[in-house]
């Protein structure tokens, strides 16, 4: 009985070892170059990371936390869900290049002892300076450089220089490093719409997807494929065109009345943003703000739309649209962005 006591032991230490990771605390102090997987809680790894993107939606990190981070178990089983790419830099910091809207939320919800899984893509500790590591991940499409000016979310962003980048990673009641972006928020809320029906007559009801309507497609590679590598800076990009098309040039929205109707109720959300606290967002109008937004996504004219090239390397046409009222497949799960 001893016996069996102690191989049971045994086995179960031996299963630990297999699936538990590696603190991402050690991956740091060891100056081993570190490819995979890393963890620790979310109190001990906020002051490692840093990120890559100078402004988030508040709007839809408040539909985030109201969602995904209501308890504890909740908010790690949605962290569990979605390990979070990143880079070592020379500065021995951990990169995000993905998911700050996830890590933003997890922050703001204050369930500091959730444990937070790292995908580490590449370290790049062997790099002999931060500029050499910036000219890298420019190139590889790994950060984020347009900004919206934080006074006027509504004139179209510009490029900033990395430098420009928060240098710390919060996002609480008290701290926030990022800046809003409105645009983000919309993008974001466009791909859950599920009342389309009540806007616009020429849409159908969805039959496979509970968000069959939704804005556009979110696929890997080029936007359309069901596995792959998934598209950098996806939502920035909608983000972008939506906020062209509505105060620049709104002869690409197929419908007046949608156009009105939404700029008269997205200009009633700009008094709901506040730094300290969420809770004045109501994210059911944000919601229908972007329900108007599907005719203008499925618009013809949308399809012919180019992203200005000297803001978005290797992007021309807006990734994932689709044209009409057809029904949209599930969005795929698309594995993270590689180095090189």
């Amino acid at each position: 009985r001893r016996f069996k006591m102690l191989i049971y032991l045994l086995f179960i230490i031996l299963i630990n070892n297999i699936y538990s990771l590696i603190d991402c605390d050690n991956v740091l102090t060891d100056t081993t170059t570190f490819l995979g997987s890393c963890d620790n809680k979310w109190s001990n790894l906020k002051d490692l990371i840093l990120p890559t993107q100078n402004q988030v939606g508040y709007a839809w990190i408040k539909y985030k936390v109201d969602k995904d981070y209501t308890s504890s178990g909740n908010a790690q089983s949605t962290m569990d869900d979605s390990p979070s790419p990143a880079v070592i830099a020379p500065n021995n910091k951990f990169y995000i290049v993905d998911d700050h809207h996830t890590i933003a939320a997890l922050d703001y919800s204050s369930y500091n002892s959730v444990s937070v899984t790292l995908n580490i893509i590449c370290d790049k500790r062997n790099l002999t300076s931060m500029d050499d590591f910036w000219i890298e991940m420019i190139d590889e499409q790994l950060v984020f450089l347009l900004s919206h000016e934080e006074s006027s979310p509504n004139v179209l962003p510009t490029s900033i220089d990395p430098s420009n980048l928060p240098n710390s990673f919060s996002f609480t009641k008290s701290s926030k490093s990022f800046s809003d972006d409105p645009w983000r928020s919309l993008a974001g809320y466009s791909r859950k719409v599920t009342n389309v029906n009540e806007v616009n007559s020429k849409a159908v009801e969805c039959t496979d997807s509970k968000y069959c309507q939704r804005c556009f497609y979110r696929g890997c590679v080029d936007g359309y494929q069901s596995s792959g590598y998934g598209v950098q800076f996806f939502e920035f990009k909608w983000g972008y065109y939506l906020n062209y098309a509505s105060y620049y040039d709104s002869s690409y929205w197929p419908s007046e009345s949608d156009y009105n109707n939404f700029i008269k109720l997205y200009e009633s959300l700009s008094d709901q943003i506040s730094v300290s606290n969420l809770n004045s967002i109501d994210s059911d109008a944000w919601m229908e703000a972007a329900s108007y937004l599907i005719s203008l996504c499925r618009a013809e004219s949308t399809g012919g739309y180019q992203l200005p090239s000297d803001l978005f390397d290797n992007s021309i046409y807006l990734p994932g649209y689709t044209y009409g009222y057809t029904q949209l497949d599930s969005d795929p799960d698309c594995s993270s962005p590689t180095c090189g």
